[in-house]
């Protein structure tokens, strides 16, 4: 059986300030909305607080993908993959536990029947 992994990178920069900007814009109709009596503050106050936490989340992640450096993360990658490994193999962990650890980062697998290999793509 022959493994091929592929690294799923997050997305780039230009899509995370598309959805900045579409964020940004979802605040001015939030506002808006309340100023014209559509809204309580209640409900203004809720929307707006989910809005600003989007757009907190996506400003740490336009940070996040500015300063990550892909060589650092291979090396890391590789020197845990050992240590993977022995994390699957041992029974002091749920298989549930093992399964949603595995979700965590790996996007999907592949299975070539025709070639007797699988292909595993993850996320960086």
């Amino acid at each position: 059986l022959k493994f091929h992994i592929q690294a799923m990178s997050n997305p780039e920069p230009a899509t995370l300030h598309l959805l900045l900007d579409r964020e940004e814009r979802c605040l001015d109709r939030i506002k808006a909305a309340y100023e014209s009596g559509i809204d309580t503050l209640e409900e203004y106050k809720e929307r707006k607080a989910e809005t600003l936490t989007r757009i907190r989340k996506l400003q740490q992640s336009i940070t996040d993908s500015q300063s990550t450096d892909p060589m650092l993360l291979t090396e890391n990658i590789q020197i845990s993959f050992r240590e993977l490994i022995q994390l699957l193999k041992t029974e002091q962990i749920t298989e549930h536990a093992k399964n949603m650890f595995l979700r965590s980062f790996i996007s999907r697998i592949i299975f070539f029947r025709s070639e007797d290999s699988i292909q595993i793509f993850y996320r960086i």
